[in-house]
């Protein structure tokens, strides 16, 4: 059994000197398993023993170490005894994911890879934990961390700010935001529930009120110098636009949207949507694609084909070609040079009947991106 001796720091029992000399190892040991099980270290920096220190004080030996350290750049040293004389041992520290606590530094380490790097988790006291338990998260610093209370008392505080709101705040908050340009007013009615937008030198204004729902905007003129934009309420919260002098806003047709090359019309939805109806190519030995006239393709191949390069190619187009085959089957389809296919250049299903895909993307008229989608079940 161990002698009455004890360890310096955590009181393990060690052997009595006057034992035999084989027990030191084990002494040796005790003392190192100590030290890594309190993971301290007093310094890191010292290339040389200290000439007095505390019985069991554990180092970070520095390189290029010399005297009694010599030798063991990198290691733990643990002190025997209160003063360098009395002798040190030494284990191996830098182990991947070792960490140790610096009390001249207060910080943490941890070797990484091939160093020891910081640890960033403060200075190891209740309040250095780096942890802000401040709802107003009023110190706006990199270095803590918020709790959850705080996040959730600082959300609750910003939420409850914004919907506490009555609708005059809001209007009046609204009307602070708007900025007036030249000629412009803007004039906040809380009276009338109302904010107002006026040409200060025109003849009309248009007027923004609160039904309680939505904001809904009244019909009136805007007349602009040079130039009368008539807006008209026409029901259903809808509007009429004119332009003063019996011009008006004209739509464009679904072959004026396939053309391209309307610069003064609006689309409409209704023509958007026939504009990308299918188009049925006709049918030849090379089969012409004018992408004037469609955006999205179906043919039939009655024979072996040739998809001649399209015509009118607008860079920014995309659609689709669909490919049939007739009622015999076993057709192919060679391409023009401007297709350039995306992946390996596709073998059509062979089936009467049988439906190939395509799609496509314009990215200049000579280099058109076509992709084989498969055949359709």
């Amino acid at each position: 059994m161990p002698g009455t001796e004890i360890s310096p720091i955590y009181g393990l029992n060690i052997w009595a000197g006057p034992q035999s000399s084989p027990w030191e190892v084990e002494n040796a040991f005790q003392r190192m398993v100590e030290a890594f099980m309190r993971g301290s270290v007093a310094d890191r920096d010292l290339t040389a023993p200290p000439v007095s220190t505390a019985d069991g004080a554990a180092y970070l030996v520095a390189a290029a170490a010399t005297g009694a350290w010599a030798g063991h750049d990198g290691e733990l040293a643990v002190a025997v005894g209160v003063d360098a004389s009395n002798g040190w041992l030494f284990a191996a520290a830098a182990t991947e994911g070792q960490i140790l606590w610096v009390e001249d530094e207060a910080i943490r380490i941890q070797f990484i890879g091939a160093a020891w790097a910081e640890i960033a988790l403060g200075d190891g006291t209740a309040a250095g934990l780096d942890f802000d338990i401040d709802g107003t998260l009023a110190a706006n610093s990199d270095a803590l961390v918020p709790t959850q209370q705080a996040v959730k008392t600082y959300v609750d505080t910003e939420i409850a700010a914004v919907s506490g709101y009555t609708d005059e705040q809001a209007r009046d908050a609204i009307g602070a935001a708007l900025v007036a340009g030249a000629n412009i007013s803007i004039t906040v009615d809380d009276g009338a529930d109302t904010i107002t937008i006026a040409a200060s030198g025109g003849a009309g204004s248009l007027d923004v009120e609160d039904d309680g729902v939505g904001v809904v905007a009244a019909a009136s003129a805007l007349n602009f110098t040079g130039a009368g934009v008539i807006v008209t309420d026409a029901g259903g919260g809808m509007a009429d636009i004119a332009i003063a002098g019996g011009g008006a806003v004209t739509f464009a047709t679904a072959a004026e949207i396939r053309t391209g090359t309307e610069a003064a019309k609006a689309i409409a939805p209704d023509q958007l949507f026939a504009a990308a109806a299918p188009i049925t190519l006709t049918d030849a030995a090379t089969i012409a694609v004018d992408m004037a006239t469609g955006i999205n393709f179906n043919v039939t191949l009655a024979g072996n084909r040739t998809l001649g390069n399209p015509t009118n190619a607008k860079a920014g187009q995309s659609g689709r070609i669909r490919v049939t085959q007739d009622g015999t089957g076993g057709r192919t389809l060679a391409y023009g040079a401007n297709w350039k296919h995306v992946t390996a250049v596709p073998t059509l299903a062979t089936a009467a009947g049988a439906i190939d895909l395509f799609a496509y993307f314009v990215d200049a008229t000579d280099n058109i991106e076509l992709s084989y989608v498969g055949t359709l079940a």
